[in-house]
Order: C-alpha cells, then sequence, then structure tokens
C-alpha cells in the first residue's frame, strides 16, 4: 500500500494498514511529518473535540453529512483511545478541545511518527508524487520525483539530478491522504 501525505491523516492511515500486515509505503512532500499538525492549537496541538456526532456535523453545515459514513466507523473517542495506547495522555478544554497532556504539538508528530516506524511502514520524505499509475482501470501505483524542501538562499540553487528522474512505485491500493 502507497500513502501519499505525511499528516495526520497520512500518518494514522499508513500506521493502520501497517499493522493489518501490509507492505507500506508513506510518502511525504515536505522534509517532514505532521507539519500543519505542528501548528494546531497554537502549537498545542488541538486534537479534537468532544461534542456528539450530532453536534461535530451540523458545525459543517449542509456538507456535514458527507463525513457522517467516516465518523460512523472513527469518532473522537475512537481517536482519544487511540492516543491513550500509543501513550499519548490528553486534557479536555472548555468547548470540548482536546490537547496532548504535554501541551505540545510536536509531541504528537513524534509519537505519530515512532508509532508508524514500530509498525513497519517505510517513510520517504520529499517524495512528490506526479501522478497516479492505472492499468485497466485499476490503480497500480504511483510515479514520484525526489524534490528536496529548500527554503530561504537554498531555494534559488539548482535541483540535485536525481531530483529530475522519476521512480516508479507499485502498489495494490494507494491512499490519497493529502490535506
Amino acid at each position: 500500500i502507497i500513502v501519499i501525505g505525511g499528516g495526520a491523516a497520512g500518518l494514522l492511515a499508513a500506521g493502520q494498514a501497517a499493522l493489518t500486515g501490509a507492505d507500506v509505503l508513506l510518502l511525504e512532500k515536505m522534509n517532514r511529518p505532521g507539519r500543519k499538525l505542528r501548528i494546531t492549537g497554537k502549537g498545542r496541538g488541538n486534537l479534537t473535540n468532544t461534542a456528539p456526532l450530532r453536534d461535530f456535523l451540523n458545525h459543517f453545515g449542509p456538507t456535514g453529512k458527507f463525513l457522517r459514513p467516516a465518523f460512523g466507523q472513527f469518532f473522537n473517542r475512537d481517536l482519544l483511545t487511540f492516543f491513550e495506547s500509543i501513550g499519548v495522555g490528553t486534557v479536555e478544554e472548555r468547548g470540548g478541545r482536546v490537547f496532548p497532556a504535554s501541551n505540545e504539538a510536536l509531541d504528537v508528530v513524534a509519537w505519530l511518527e515512532e508509532w508508524v516506524t514500530a509498525a513497519g511502514v517505510t517513510t520517504r520524505y520529499e517524495m512528490r508524487v506526479n501522478r497516479l499509475l492505472i492499468d485497466a482501470g485499476h490503480v497500480t501505483g504511483v510515479e514520484a520525483v525526489y524534490f528536496p524542501y529548500r527554503t530561504g538562499r537554498d531555494k534559488h540553487k539548482p535541483l540535485p539530478a536525481k531530483a529530475r528522474q522519476p521512480e516508479t512505485f507499485r502498489a495494490d491500493a494507494v491512499i490519497i491522504a493529502m490535506g
């Protein structure tokens, strides 16, 4: 299984797939995972909300019912149980907001990275997926290219030769988890 995207959803999908016994490759275009998770809750890591499903869906207006099947399978209590299972203590604050007990979003990312690694996921960072590979109407993998994430003065330097060479990764399934 290939998972595209190393955010919270991609890390969870990759880890869960690996726990079923699948060989999992996680491809992330940035140089580290959980980039958006690192800044949630002003860096404290707002993980979820304890509102009931009905209230949660109403918050999204008419499009909220689109989320019902997914949240019917895995909702806030399931997420809190998962975090507890990997050693992430949580605290609930006013308005039902849930944060890690450490008050550090970076800790959550570190715990997720550790969990994914322990589950056996292979992770490749700075990999930009160019296209899905499709054969007879079925996704059979992806084409990706190493694309180093650069900032400051480095962003104007030429890319290394290997950054221009696409790689093909084959899989029985591809999960797209790009924020």
